[in-house]
């Protein structure tokens, strides 16, 4: 009988366990920075983002995997992009302070063409 209880508890346990560790690669996929700003500065990785609501400022890096798009979804580079551009920036933050960016998806509200 106290095996049955012990078996019991350790299925638990692991359950528990298991649960845990599936939260945490969830959260890990989320894309937790998400902002609309103007650009400030355009550097060859990265952009500088200046936030409408709040006016700090962002370091946006740019990776092989971020992908630029115009307003209406059409394919981007940075080229097209301009200092004073509206953008919305989808990524995860890198540093404490959240003030680095790592893009997922830098959308140019600017540039209209399709």
């Amino acid at each position: 009988m106290a095996d049955k209880k012990r078996n019991e508890r350790r299925k638990k346990d692991l359950i528990k366990e298991i649960r845990n560790q599936i939260k945490e690669k969830v959260k890990a996929l989320r894309f937790d920075a998400q902002l609309t700003g103007k650009i400030t500065e355009i550097g060859g990785n990265y952009i500088r983002v200046s936030d409408n609501e709040d006016g700090k400022t962002y370091q946006v890096n740019i990776t092989e995997k971020t992908q630029l798009r115009r307003h209406f979804g059409g394919k981007s580079s940075l080229s097209e992009f301009s200092l004073g551009d509206e953008v919305n920036v989808i990524g995860r933050y890198t540093d404490k302070t959240k003030s680095i960016i790592e893009a997922v998806l830098i959308r140019n509200k600017s540039i209209q063409k399709r």
